[in-house]
């Protein structure tokens, strides 16, 4: 989902995104898919919700790629 939202230069609602995992081949196995994948939505890492129905894709740090000590040290050594 992230993804889908990634590729859109616009917000896009919970419909088109529906749509979007559909067409790619997603088959979702529970009843009344759209309003469970809005659920999700909200709850989602990398997903704001907009209101109205519309959701964007966030960009957040990923401490995978540095060290949290790192992070810390170069945040403590930029304040002191």
């Amino acid at each position: 989902m992230v993804a889908i939202l990634k590729e859109s230069k616009k917000p896009l609602r919970t419909a088109d995104i529906y749509d979007a995992l559909v067409a790619q081949g997603y088959t979702f196995t529970f009843k009344e898919a759209k309003k469970v994948l809005g659920i999700r939505l909200y709850k989602m890492l990398g997903v704001q919700p907009l209101g109205d129905g519309l959701f964007k894709r966030v960009f957040f740090y990923d401490l995978t790629r540095e060290p949290l000590q790192y992070l810390i040290r170069s945040h403590l050594q930029f304040h002191l």
